[in-house]
């Protein structure tokens, strides 16, 4: 295989094999050598993939989600446990997708201070979440207003799309729960219930037929991907929903500067709201099937040819 480096900050270097799997060359420290160690990706979307480790000249398949035991163990994101004394390891995976190569390759005892300190700023973060989801149902208990009720199912869709990202559900559930398919489904629905809320907190709910049609159209497209994800477990079906859902926000937030654009506070809710929607889309696009493959392609590196 011909591998480039990843990037221009790592040592990684990245390959595409004869039957389409993706390889990564990772550089362990030699002061890593010869002591146990934990290799992770800090993401759901890298997942299902095999790490291989050379040892007493041998090269073996590292198991999943197993300490050096053999114990089986329910991590926040999938973890691979292994001993080697060889400075190459290799990953392998069906995705094109490799998280621009940002993993942790740490001794056992220091990633365990490492998702100390992660959760405690997961609770912190969760906390905060859970009482402005708290402060909202008693605005709606006092007001009955139907904006309020909107606006905290929208946090509550958006509380559990993180608890989705960040990697609880997969330790809840014990790998046993498919993602995707959650985003999938969490996503479309927190996209319209921020429009929908955008329309009765501008009042400007009574827009044209064009707009109902539009967003219907949308319902039937997700229900339509969704289907197909759930059928075939594709990912380019998890992109589309995604950046469409995200999309038909900004098209929300332009109507909204349309009608509203000498409100302060209209614009300042659109900018914001703008860039978070353009951030997300950045992120789930570089997901997509093919990215890594499309980017190296077009670089000119010297390749560098090794034998498996």
């Amino acid at each position: 295989m011909n591998f480039v480096p990843l990037n221009e900050h790592t040592q990684t270097q990245y390959a595409k094999d004869s039957i389409g799997d993706t390889w990564l060359k990772i550089t362990v420290p030699n002061n890593l050598l010869n002591k146990p160690l934990i290799l992770q990706f800090p993401t759901i979307h890298v997942s299902n993939y095999n790490i291989y480790a050379k040892q007493e000249g041998l090269w073996q398949k590292v198991s999943v989600n197993t300490d050096l035991e053999g114990g089986k163990i329910s991590p926040q994101y999938q973890e691979n446990h292994f001993i080697t004394d060889y400075e190459i390891i290799y990953f392998k995976s069906k995705s094109s997708y490799v998280h621009y190569g940002d993993f942790i390759l740490v001794e056992r005892g220091e990633h365990r201070s490492i998702m100390i300190n992660n959760m405690i700023k997961i609770e912190v973060f969760y906390c905060l979440f859970l009482l402005s989801i708290v402060l909202i149902s008693a605005l709606y208990s006092l007001f009955k207003e139907k904006v309020i009720l909107i606006y905290c199912i929208y946090i509550i869709s958006v509380f559990l799309i993180y608890l989705i990202e960040d990697g609880i559900l997969y330790f809840l559930s014990n790998k046993q729960c498919n993602e995707l398919l959650m985003l999938a489904i969490l996503m479309p629905i927190s996209c319209l219930l921020f429009s929908l809320f955008i329309y009765y907190f501008l009042d400007i709910q009574k827009l044209s037929k064009k707009l109902k049609y539009f967003y219907s159209f949308q319902v039937l497209l997700y229900i339509v991907l969704g289907t197909l994800l759930y059928q075939t477990n594709n990912s380019l079906y998890f992109i589309i929903i995604v950046n469409s859902t995200l999309a038909s926000t900004l098209i929300t937030l332009a109507l909204a500067l349309k009608y509203y654009n000498r409100d302060k506070s209209v614009r300042f809710i659109v900018y914001s709201f703008s860039v978070i929607a353009l951030t997300s889309m950045t992120y789930y696009l570089s997901i997509f099937p093919g990215h890594y493959w499309i980017f190296h392609s077009i670089l000119h590196h010297d390749s560098i040819k090794v034998h498996h």
